[in-house]
């Protein structure tokens, strides 16, 4: 897990209270294949794997994901070189909204170690699968919104705020946001179901050209229609929405420093920061790569970095944390920013 691996970061806490809050309103499950192990399982990882299977296959709700990960990171630490290992992360990840370019790494683990797996067609359609997501991701997103397919369809686990006052919409239609505990049944009058992928969802929420998208929904045990919010990327050089990719092969592979910017789209203190942005970003084309993290969109990585309050700026250079900046700060942001390649001395930490 990246609380594990990012490096020189004083204030990060194993909080599990945390991390499985940040799950139970953020779970996304791309898809609902029970998993099972292939080759013998080591004696010393057996107890830590068959508690994640189970926890998996027994889910009713995010938390019990949020086990089952905790179960096989355990697992891999103690065995990693153990394939099986890199399948369930790969699984158990690809449920985690943010998390489809790690579970993509650790399914591509899975295959460099076990080349001749049974099931390799199907974890190469997964890993393809999973690569569209994190490019469409790129470009467009469900807002602030948490979804999880259980045993009988595909469920809204967090809220987001949308604002309807100015939305073209069926004057019929009741002008509310989807809330946590609603069953998506039907996208822009395409019928969802518990064997609709998810990729399918985020695909028709991407090809609507408005921010707020016409869903139905069963809540409380009546058919209901809502809005789903989305939210749409421009592209600015050197500047990058960071959607489902994996941060920690984004550090280690980066020849240059890597600055990211935690904010809410909605914010106007965040907002603040999109001048000296783009400034910035200019001026260190090539020298410093600059992301985007939507605290709303990356649920997980934002309590695992301890993310306490937006604007946050957190630079990089590799695995190694050199500083932090909370609210908006933009002189000692410049400064840092231009001078992360040559002064290693940390700050704000």
């Amino acid at each position: 897990m990246l609380i594990k691996m990012i490096k020189q970061y004083p204030e990060m806490r194993t909080n599990k209270y945390l991390l499985l809050t940040a799950i139970v309103m953020s779970a996304l499950c791309f898809s609902t294949v029970e998993i099972s192990a292939q080759k013998e399982i080591p004696d010393n990882i057996k107890d830590h794997i068959t508690k994640g299977i189970e926890a998996f296959g027994n889910a009713k709700m995010p938390a019990d994901i949020m086990n089952a990960l905790i179960e096989f990171d355990a697992a891999e630490k103690l065995a990693p070189d153990f394939a099986d290992v890199h399948y369930y992360l790969g699984k158990t990840f690809s449920m985690i909204q943010g998390n489809a370019g790690t579970a993509c790494k650790e399914l591509k683990k899975y295959l460099k170690l076990y080349p001749d797996a049974p099931e390799k067609d199907e974890v190469i359609k997964e890993i393809k699968r999973l690569d569209k997501v994190v490019e469409e991701k790129r470009l467009s997103s469900i807002s602030g919104v948490g979804i999880m397919t259980l045993k009988d369809g595909i469920y809204i686990i967090s809220k987001a705020p949308v604002k309807t006052g100015s939305e073209n919409l069926d004057t019929r239609l009741t002008a509310v946001s989807v809330q946590p505990g609603d069953k998506l049944i039907s996208v822009l009058n395409t019928g969802i179901t518990k064997n609709t992928p998810i990729d399918e969802v985020l695909s028709l929420v991407c090809s609507y050209p408005k921010p707020a998208v016409p869903v139905k929904v069963i809540r409380g045990g009546v058919e209901t229609r809502a809005l789903l919010s989305k939210v749409s990327f421009t592209n600015i050089d050197n500047i990058t929405y960071l959607g489902e990719e994996d941060l920690i092969s984004i550090l280690t592979e980066s020849a240059v420093p890597v600055v990211l910017i935690f904010w809410k789209v909605d914010d106007p203190v965040c907002n603040k920061y999109v001048g000296d942005l783009k400034a910035e970003a200019q001026k260190l084309n090539g020298l410093v790569r600059f992301y985007i993290v939507n605290i709303d969109e990356s649920m997980l990585l934002t309590y695992e970095l301890n993310i306490k309050e937006v604007p946050t700026l957190l630079f990089f250079k590799g695995e190694n944390l050199k500083g932090k900046i909370t609210q908006y700060q933009p002189e000692l942001f410049k400064e840092k920013a231009e001078s992360i390649n040559t002064d290693d001395k940390p700050f704000g930490l």
